[in-house]
Order: structure tokens, then C-alpha cells, then sequence
């Protein structure tokens, strides 16, 4: 007995390098899309409120223009985290604090890139 021939072609396995590519972008504009949602309204907000928060509206700014591949709420947090040892170190009169560039400010971008 012969078995039945399919009208559908079903190969036995699918292209896994094309669903982990496609999964792996998938996840890159998820993620961009929910660091929009929650970060563009902030740019509504006053400079003061971003502060108290750590937050700059150039920072804010600068991680929206990041390309996909790079994660812009990794890039956000070491902004914050720079800042963070900037702003310490001037308070405190040292050489180190003085002349360091923002995120925000001009220069290239900061690779951090999402995770696989």
C-alpha cells in the first residue's frame, strides 16, 4: 500500500537560522517599541522631574536615535551610571568630573547591543 500524497509540501524540518534570525529581531523591535512607550512621554515632562528621576532630556533623546541593534535602556542605565560617577566626582572638586561628555551630547554613540 502506498501512502497518501500531500497537496502541501511539509519539509521535515523548518529553516531554524531563519526563526532564530526573525525571533531575535522579533525581540530587538519588541523591546524598542516598549522603551518608546514608556520613555517618550517623559520628554513631556519638566527638566526638574527628570532629574529627580536621573534622567536628561538630550539622554532621552540621544537612546531614541540609537540604532535597533543597540539596546537603548542598557544605554540609558550607563548614561545614568556615568552621570552618576560625573557628577560625584565634581562635587568633590576632582579632575575626574570635569570635561566628560553626556550621552547626549555629541560623539558616537555607546555600543551596547541587545542580547541574542
Amino acid at each position: 500500500m502506498k501512502p497518501p500524497t500531500l497537496d502541501l509540501y511539509m519539509p521535515a524540518t523548518p529553516p531554524l537560522a531563519l526563526l532564530a534570525k526573525a525571533d531575535f529581531w522579533l525581540k530587538i523591535m519588541w523591546r524598542r517599541h516598549h522603551f518608546r512607550r514608556l520613555f517618550v512621554p517623559l520628554l513631556e515632562e519638566e527638566d526638574l522631574i527628570l532629574s529627580d528621576i536621573g534622567l536628561n532630556r538630550t539622554d532621552i533623546e540621544w537612546a531614541l536615535e540609537l540604532p535597533l541593534r543597540v539596546d537603548a535602556l542598557k544605554a540609558l542605565e550607563a548614561c545614568r551610571k556615568a552621570r552618576g560617577i560625573h557628577d560625584k566626582a565634581a562635587a568633590e572638586g576632582s579632575q575626574y568630573g570635569t570635561g566628560e561628555k553626556r550621552c547626549g551630547q555629541s560623539g558616537p554613540p555607546r555600543r551596547i547591543h541587545a542580547e541574542h
